[in-house]
């Protein structure tokens, strides 16, 4: 039982390093890095879709993905 408690343990702090590594990632790129939902609605938006698309990420989360991006 305490090796099984101690390997979730484990498993989570090794997945709290993996998201602090992406989110730092995602936030300093100067390419717009996005996420989409089964219906093509984003779901993240990079910082960098205010410089690219003139649009702040919160303003573009919910929204379809080709009314964001040009095709």
């Amino acid at each position: 039982m305490r090796a099984q408690a101690e390997e979730l343990r484990q498993q989570q702090a090794s997945l709290r390093k993996r998201e602090a590594q992406y989110s730092l990632l995602a936030e300093n790129v100067y390419d717009f890095i996005w996420t989409v939902d089964l219906g093509l609605r984003l779901t993240f938006a990079s910082p960098a879709s205010l410089r690219l698309l003139g649009y702040a990420p919160e303003e573009l989360i919910g929204k379809p993905l080709f009314d964001t991006v040009h095709h």
